[in-house]
């Protein structure tokens, strides 16, 4: 997953290198959504209200997990797109009834492809992040 984010865990957040390194193992092994709400409380519990950077890092721990979810391959940036594309031989991805932020903006900021679903971060601005986790949370088997 590559996303345009600032996302890590700032020495000045978590100043002990063995810990961060642990933060960094223990959210590379997150399996379910409900693990980040749990690690996020558990930040602030520990270290205080979350950096952006560390918002970001979480933000993208939950997009992988629903991306294992749907089925989805790779989700890259190129340029000023949010590329999303399935696991080769699955169906497309699929907008089901297209509901909430996401229905505003089918055929211009978001284009469905048979191979690829494409996000315009510069037509909807920092509305990318629910769009794509509303994308990837509509086709979770």
């Amino acid at each position: 997953i590559s996303l345009p984010l600032d996302a890590h865990i700032p020495e000045e957040y978590v100043s002990n290198l063995n810990t961060r390194l642990s933060l960094y193992h223990r959210l590379a092994r997150v399996e379910h959504i409900e693990e980040v709400g749990d690690i996020t409380r558990e930040f602030q519990d520990r270290f205080g209200p979350l950096p952006d950077p560390v918002g970001n890092l979480l933000y993208i721990v939950k997009i992988k997990v629903l991306a294992i979810g749907a089925r989805v391959s790779s989700i890259s940036t190129q340029g000023r797109q949010i590329v999303i594309k399935p696991h080769a031989g699955h169906a497309p991805l699929k907008i089901r009834g297209a509901r909430g932020v996401m229905s505003k903006y089918l055929d211009s900021a978001v284009r469905i492809g048979p191979t690829q679903v494409k996000l315009d971060t510069r037509l909807l601005g920092e509305r990318w992040k629910e769009v794509l986790e509303e994308i990837l949370g509509a086709n979770c088997a």
